[in-house]
Order: C-alpha cells, then sequence, then structure tokens
C-alpha cells in the first residue's frame, strides 16, 4: 500500500477495535494495487493521452469549484486483453476499471474506445473515496465502503446505477475538452446508457433542474447527501428509485416502470433511437 495524499475526498470508517498505528496510516488515503498486476509499458499514445485526460479531468474539477487531485501516471495500468480479462475483469463489457486508487485498461488499437474507457474510469478516480478498515490481531483488512454515490458495504450495491450514471456524464465534461484534438464524439454516452436516460429524465422533469445537476456532480465528487436531498424534495420516492438502481441492463426497466408509464416508455423509445445509431 502507498499514501495517496492529494486525494481530498476521502472518508475512513474503523470497524471494531483497531490499533492507533492503523487509525494513523488510515487517517490519509491508501492506494493498493489488489490485483498485483504489472503494467505494459506505456507507448507514446497512452502516455499523452493519459497526460492529457488527467489535465482535462482537474479542469472540470476546477470548473465546480473544487480542488486539483494528483494523479500520477504510475496510477495507470494497462494490460493485454488476456491478461486483463482473466486477472482483473468482473464482466466481460468493461474495457476498464477502477479499484483502491488504480485505473486498470486493456490496451487497445481502436483509439476512441481507449479513450472512453479512459476517461470513464478516470472520473471514478476523482469520484469521493470512502474505506472501511477492520484489524484482527496482527491482520488489517480494507474494504472500499463507498465509490462516488455507490454504497459497498453489502450487495446489491446501493445507488450503483445513479454512480455509473454520474461517471458518464461526468466523463462527457472531459470528452468535451478533449473532443477536437482526439476526434471524440460529443455528447454521446460509451456506457450505462440506460442510467444515465433515467438520470437525465429525473432532473430534466423538474425546475431546479440547472442546480440539480450541478449537484449531481457535487455530490459525486464530494460524497454529500445535496443532490438526493434536493431530488426527493422536487420528486418524492425519487431517492428510493435511485437507491435500487442498478448497473445492468435488466435494473433500469424495473425501475422505469415502477416510476411510471411515462419514465418506461421514455426510455424504451431514447434506447430505440441508440440502438438505430
Amino acid at each position: 500500500m502507498n499514501s495517496w495524499k492529494s486525494k481530498w475526498n476521502y472518508a475512513i470508517e474503523f470497524e471494531g477495535d483497531v490499533d492507533n498505528k492503523t487509525r494513523k496510516l488510515f487517517q490519509t488515503p491508501q492506494i493498493n494495487n489488489i490485483f498485483d498486476v504489472k503494467s505494459l509499458r506505456h507507448n507514446s499514445f497512452e502516455k499523452r493521452a493519459i497526460q492529457d485526460t488527467i489535465k482535462a479531468t482537474n479542469r472540470v474539477l476546477k470548473r465546480l469549484s473544487f480542488p486539483r487531485i494528483y494523479i500520477s501516471s504510475n496510477q495507470f495500468i494497462i494490460l493485454d486483453r488476456k491478461e486483463y480479462e482473466t486477472r482483473v475483469a468482473d464482466n466481460e463489457f468493461n474495457g476498464g476499471k477502477f479499484s483502491y486508487g488504480f485505473v486498470y485498461l486493456i490496451r487497445n488499437k481502436n483509439k476512441i474506445k481507449f479513450l472512453h474507457d479512459l476517461t470513464h474510469e478516470i472520473s471514478h478516480f476523482v469520484s469521493f473515496y470512502g474505506l472501511s478498515v477492520t484489524e484482527i490481531e496482527d491482520l488489517r483488512k480494507m474494504n472500499l465502503a463507498k465509490s462516488g454515490y455507490s454504497e459497498k458495504k453489502d450487495e446489491p450495491y446501493l445507488f450503483d446505477g445513479l454512480n455509473e450514471a454520474a461517471t458518464e456524464l461526468f466523463s462527457l465534461q472531459i470528452k468535451e475538452i478533449l473532443g477536437d484534438f482526439y476526434q471524440l464524439p460529443k455528447n454521446i454516452t460509451s456506457q450505462y446508457p440506460e442510467q444515465v436516460i433515467i438520470v437525465e429524465k429525473l432532473i430534466s422533469s423538474v425546475k431546479n433542474k440547472d442546480l440539480l445537476m450541478k449537484l449531481l456532480f457535487k455530490s459525486y465528487i464530494d460524497g454529500s447527501e445535496d443532490f438526493l436531498d434536493l431530488m426527493e424534495s422536487e420528486i418524492p420516492g425519487s431517492r428510493e428509485h435511485l437507491k435500487m438502481l442498478q448497473a445492468d441492463e435488466k435494473s433500469p426497466y424495473t425501475i422505469a416502470r415502477l416510476m411510471g408509464e411515462e419514465y418506461e416508455l421514455y426510455l424504451i423509445e431514447e434506447m430505440k433511437k441508440i440502438s438505430r445509431g
């Protein structure tokens, strides 16, 4: 493990008896390459893309009135597809993963796909980071308690679909900055389109939609309840729906059905548009 001193949006919980040495250690965020994999040497495109994406991400944070977060290129581990899928991947669809202060990416000849994965995972990187630590004798156990909106103490994770939607929408802000130079398509979500559609539909349904969009990013970054509190005051019951929205393909349709026919039909029609290209 190594310290991550610039990660200011961080919280720690200690469960049970934890000695003072451990408490002191975890007052500073810790990062850990839990998959114990070594990165391929970054090629010239990957080096430039990572550095440009780090700069663009901190520009977005500044735009939202948040302090910058120092990010090292050493925190980006690039693997060939086989090693990624056997050592890191938790589903067959993702081309990247963020975990405990490291971004893991598949080396991809498709540069646009690589950039989509990179901007999505670096968004997770700068989101709120909460750890839970237990200690039994000399053994310390570090668990991810909260990432962005996602509460990860128990499965299924709560607010996980909202978290992925916020991640995609934050990544669009990054891609807007990178877009012209890298010829990235703008305003097109590359992952979790169903979750994004539901969250954008909820926000657009209220008078305070501009404020809500700002609070969506604020709470994603600082771990506050501001977005959910205002959303619930505007649309009672929305907090519970967002809590149960999962990061899979089926859950959004179930939640949209519970929210009402308007949401269900809107989701179906928007997904048809996406499938038509």
